[in-house]
């Protein structure tokens, strides 16, 4: 009997253990925020991208005008934005201040040079959105947008760029050699 006494205390006593039993449930949360983006140029990168260069080629001093387009891969860049977004390419500036002696003829508003290395001599230069030739159109100020070629289509738009040089067939007192500037473009999303 001492048995199942001793057996039903302990029935009771895991009874009542079972009856304190509890749960308690609980949240968490998921978060994900999202910024803007665009791919420029096949990059993610937000600064540094490479769009392209405007080569006028080796010329002699005695050019008379000089036009060429965008290259890289091809003749354009693009920009690809989630569909719904709004986006501008914007020509915010050109690097090269004015030096002490240019040659050829302002073109635009901004007047742009392309320098001589280590020298004072520099040329006047144009950049346009459309060819300039025949009959150039006007040449992009600073803070100009760029008109795309084509687009948005599917969130994407292409761009090229005109580079454009007038001299006047004998620019006396250029001096021979590479010519540099750098133009800065923004991307606004």
């Amino acid at each position: 009997m001492k048995g199942i006494r001793l057996f039903s205390v302990i029935g009771c006593l895991l009874a009542s253990h079972s009856a304190l039993a509890a749960t308690t449930t609980g949240t968490v949360n998921v978060t994900l925020t999202l910024s803007n983006s665009c791919v420029v140029n096949g990059s993610t990168a937000t600064s540094g991208v490479p769009l392209g260069t405007l080569d006028f080629g080796t010329q002699p001093t005695t050019f008379s005008q000089l036009i060429t387009q965008l290259s890289n891969s091809g003749t354009t860049f693009t920009v690809q934005c989630p569909p719904n977004d709004t986006f501008s390419a914007v020509l915010t500036s050109s690097n090269n201040t004015a030096p002490t002696t240019p040659h050829g003829t302002q073109i635009g508003s901004t007047a742009r040079y392309v320098n001589l290395t280590g020298n004072s001599h520099g040329v006047f230069y144009g950049v346009f959105d459309t060819n300039p030739s025949p009959t150039p159109g006007t040449a992009l100020a600073n803070n100009a947008t760029i008109t795309p070629v084509s687009g948005p289509t599917n969130g994407v738009s292409t761009y090229t760029l005109y580079g454009l040089i007038q001299g006047n067939g004998t620019n006396a007192g250029i001096i021979a050699g590479t010519y540099t500037d750098v133009v800065n473009i923004t991307i606004n999303y």
